[in-house]
């Protein structure tokens, strides 16, 4: 019976939590280091998966404060995500990066 009790005190203190308000500012990366991140992993692997919806995202954020680039690198992402083997990916992305 002790046992159950102290596993029943322990679960409450669990779920209560500290109670503490206080909020943390997380500052997220620039879109041309997540780009730049992105790219040189498309690199190194030649491996377009889920992450080509990060950096397509981020291209567009791009948009806002450098439309030039945004806009040349969008043309060469729809090239990035035609590109056929590991060998096209590896070439495409590291074209990429050298724009930025």
């Amino acid at each position: 019976m002790k046992s159950f009790v102290a596993v029943c005190v322990l679960g409450v203190a669990l779920s209560v939590g500290c109670g503490s308000d206080e909020s943390v500012a997380v500052q997220e990366p620039a879109a041309t280091a997540v780009i730049k991140s992105s790219l040189e992993h498309l690199a190194q692997t030649g491996v377009v998966d889920s992450g080509i919806m990060v950096l397509e995202e981020n291209i567009a954020k791009l948009q806002e404060s450098d439309a030039a680039k945004a806009a040349e690198l969008s043309a060469d992402f729809a090239k990035l995500k035609s590109a056929s083997g590991p060998a096209a990916v590896k070439s495409q992305a590291t074209a990429m990066l050298q724009k930025l």
